[in-house]
C-alpha cells in the first residue's frame, strides 16, 4: 500500500486543494453542522482516521456524545434539529451514489432550510470530506 509519506511528496498540492475547497463554505454553515456532516459521511465510509478525528472535532465542539453516537450508527430524525437532518439526508444521498431516487426529495427538503449559498457550500463540505476519506482509506492513513 503506499503511505501517506509518498502521497504528500508525490502530490503535495492535494491537501492544499481540499482544504481550499471549504474555506468559504465555513462562513455559510453552523460548525456544529459541518462537523456532524463530515462526521455521519466518515462512518458512512468506513474512514477509521477521519472518524477518530471528527469525533474529536465534534466532542470540542460540544456536541453531545448522543448525537455523536447516532451519527456514527443509525442516526434518526429526532435526534436531530429539521435543518440538521435535511442536510445529514443531503450528506447521505451524495455520499451513497446508488441512491439517486432519493436526491430529488432531498433537495428539496434542504431547499426548505438553506439557501442556495448554504446549499453549495454544503455540498463543498460533503465533496470535501468525500475526498479525504479516500485518500486516508487508500494512503493507510
Amino acid at each position: 500500500m503506499l503511505s501517506q509519506q509518498q502521497l504528500y511528496q508525490l502530490l503535495p498540492q492535494l491537501p492544499e486543494a481540499l482544504m481550499a475547497m471549504t474555506e468559504s463554505a465555513e462562513h455559510q454553515l453552523e460548525p456544529e453542522l459541518i462537523h456532524m456532516v463530515r462526521l455521519r459521511v466518515s462512518a458512512i465510509n468506513g474512514c477509521r482516521f477521519c472518524i477518530a478525528m471528527h469525533t474529536r472535532e465534534a466532542q470540542q465542539s460540544n456536541i453531545t456524545e448522543a448525537t455523536i453516537a447516532a451519527l456514527l450508527n443509525s442516526p434518526a430524525a429526532s435526534t436531530f434539529t429539521v435543518t440538521q437532518w435535511a442536510a445529514l439526508q443531503w450528506a447521505e444521498a451524495l455520499t451513497v451514489l446508488g441512491k439517486h431516487e432519493q436526491l430529488g426529495e432531498s433537495m428539496e427538503r434542504l431547499q426548505a432550510h438553506y439557501n442556495t449559498e448554504q446549499i453549495v457550500a454544503l455540498c463543498a463540505v460533503i465533496i470535501q470530506i468525500n475526498g479525504w476519506n479516500r485518500v486516508a482509506i487508500g494512503f493507510d492513513f
